[in-house]
């Protein structure tokens, strides 16, 4: 099992979509979360970042179980 880290989360999601969150603790958040703006974007935009995110961590969660 490789080890993952919201850092490695948030690169992997930049390289292979082009969306680009922020780790909440920019943001004064005692746990681990992301920042996402949703200001301007299309309904389109919000279900594309969403599938996008989902995708990574489904890949995320069947390496863990192996």
């Amino acid at each position: 099992m490789s080890q993952n880290t919201g850092a490695d989360f948030l690169t992997r999601l930049a390289e292979e979509t082009s969306v680009v969150l922020l780790p909440g603790k920019g943001f004064d958040v005692q746990h681990p979360s992301v920042r996402v703006s949703l200001a301007n974007l299309t309904e389109y935009d919000y279900k594309a970042i969403g599938l996008a995110i989902r995708k990574i961590l489904e890949e995320y969660w069947q390496d863990f179980e192996k």
